[in-house]
């Protein structure tokens, strides 16, 4: 329901779903690929399904704290289910050309109640997760702002979940993290935490 991230990539534009709700499957978020000369659009990636448990249901309190459409809607969507998205989006977006890239590639941090992870694609069609949950927090709900930068991919940590709550904006840390290879996961502070 939300465009969230976009980046053109292989003569494509590609956007970055979010659906705030995130709870069945039919919630899934997706990243969609629009080819220009065709005039045409297609989903090129869903959010796998996992089994769900506390941090699923976690109290939204950017939500909860608001009587919206937005909050009424997610209110109702509060039901059981086997399956729940691993993925609530795909908040930020960037072409970048690693240490072991062959060629640039499409990486795409995810917006997730386990932890944001970071996707990768060669062709903009085959998405392979590149990172551990959080960057090795899993409280990190996602990352914002990639940028590149000096032949090096930064990235903002935004939003913080656990078993009891997720905050889609304020971060269990406040620091950058740099990498100049993340199809190997391997990153670093670029400052010290808390700055």
């Amino acid at each position: 329901t939300i465009a969230h991230s976009m980046a053109f990539f292989k003569d494509c534009i590609y956007v970055g779903v979010t659906n705030p709700a995130g709870a069945g499957p039919e919630d899934c978020p997706r990243i969609l690929r629009y080819h220009p000369k065709i005039k045409k659009w297609e989903e090129v990636y869903r959010s796998p399904l996992v089994k769900p448990d506390a941090r699923s249901n976690a109290r939204d309190i950017q939500v909860s704290s608001h009587t919206t459409q937005l909050g009424n809607l997610l209110q109702r969507k509060k039901r059981t289910y086997d399956s729940v998205s691993r993925d609530r989006g795909y908040r930020s977006m960037v072409v970048f050309k690693g240490k072991s890239d062959k060629e640039p590639a499409l990486y795409v941090a995810t917006l997730s109640p386990w932890g944001s992870l970071f996707l990768r694609s060669e062709d903009g069609e085959r998405f392979a997760v590149v990172s551990e949950p959080g960057l090795g927090n899993s409280e990190i709900l996602s990352f914002r702002g990639l940028t590149v930068h000096a032949g090096k991919l930064f990235a903002s940590p935004a939003g913080t979940t656990n078993d009891d709550f997720m905050d889609r904006n304020f971060s269990p840390e406040a620091t950058i993290y740099v990498s100049a290879d993340p199809a190997t996961g391997q990153w670093q502070h670029a400052v010290a935490p808390n700055f």
